[in-house]
């Protein structure tokens, strides 16, 4: 007899019954969009507020520099280089030249740098002037000048200069040479004493050579009226003698001297030095500041740092060829190597 299972209903514990599922409503599309703000679009848009790019400061290794002062800034601009270096100088050596760096920029790259900057920069000229301290806009504007006072100031860097040692030294061996062989053949004729002759041509070094042409313009000084009419030395070859080797014992140094302070160096270095950390520093205050607060980050497409060069385009290269050879898959009977250009 089969039996009969009876089914019995159990009843499941509040515990063993799955817990329901809460759903989280999905609140409407448009309220959605309404409550979630809008971070990417404000991402993408620049904040051009003034605050943040008057900031900007000039490379700290020049600091502390001179800033133009409303009057010098607000001044005519200086017709020439000459008269640009007079009138920013003072200013310039406001600063003790020991806080001054040596400035090492072609002033001509720096200045043709300003100019493509400040063609740049006109167009927005109304809008610049309404723009906040520290910008100036005629300090800007006075930019150009200090430029071309610098380029004016490098130039009167002088033959005591560091670095045309060898122009000196290439000067005075031709002078010398042809002071004492004249002033052999007027010995040699009782024009000139023998003694004092035979004393510059002993010797040797770049140190005696600059000395025998302060002792050689000395000694045709001396004896002009002997000398007059028999020799070939001109009075102009006399001075530049003097000149030279006075110079060339100037800048010659023994070794294991120490090395001088940087700011000491030659009046004409100290002033192109000052002038450069005062170009620099304007630069980078007023010029640069005007073309961040106008192209944000393509300011170097507009407003060159200022000893930056022009790029060069890479030529492209020739195609490069590869030689495959047939896999034992090919076509039967192909044989020979296929060439492929990338």
């Amino acid at each position: 007899m089969a039996k009969k299972t009876a089914k019995r209903s159990v009843k499941k514990s509040p515990a063993t019954k799955p817990a329901a599922k809460k759903l989280a409503k999905a609140p409407p599309a448009k309220e959605a969009a309404a409550k979630t703000p809008a971070k990417k679009a404000l991402a993408k848009t620049p904040v051009k507020t003034f605050a943040v790019y008057a900031q900007v400061s000039p490379p700290t290794g020049l600091l502390p520099i001179p800033t133009l002062g409303a009057a010098a800034a607000a001044a005519p601009p200086p017709e020439g280089s000459a008269a640009a270096y007079a009138q920013y100088l003072p200013i310039a050596q406001e600063t003790p030249a020991s806080e001054i760096p040596t400035f090492r920029l072609d002033p001509a790259l720096a200045n043709q740098n300003v100019t493509t900057a400040m063609a740049a920069l006109a167009p927005y000229t109304s809008t610049l002037a309404a723009l906040p301290s520290p910008f100036s806009l005629t300090a800007m504007q006075a930019v150009p000048s200090i430029a071309l006072a610098t380029i004016y100031a490098a130039a009167q860097v002088d033959l005591a200069s560091p670095g045309t040692t060898a122009a000196l030294v290439k000067a005075a061996s031709t002078l010398r040479g042809v002071m004492l062989s004249s002033a052999v053949t007027l010995m040699k004729a009782g024009v000139l004493p023998a003694p004092e002759v035979q004393r510059i041509m002993k010797g040797t070094g770049v140190a005696d050579t600059a000395q025998d042409c302060v002792d050689l313009a000395q000694l045709f000084t001396t004896n002009a009226a002997a000398v007059a009419g028999k020799t070939p030395v001109t009075q102009a070859q006399i001075q530049q003698a003097t000149q030279v080797g006075d110079a060339l014992l100037k800048v010659l140094k023994p070794a294991r001297t120490p090395s001088q302070p940087r700011h000491t160096t030659n009046p004409s270095v100290a002033a192109r030095n000052a002038l450069g950390a005062l170009l620099t520093t304007q630069y980078e205050q007023q010029v640069r500041r005007a073309g961040m607060w106008i192209w944000l980050d393509d300011v170097d497409k507009h407003v060159p740092a200022l000893g930056s060069h022009a790029g060069t385009k890479k030529k492209a290269s020739p195609p490069k060829t590869v030689t495959a050879t047939p896999t034992p898959t090919a076509a039967a009977g192909a044989t020979g190597v296929a060439t492929v250009a990338k």
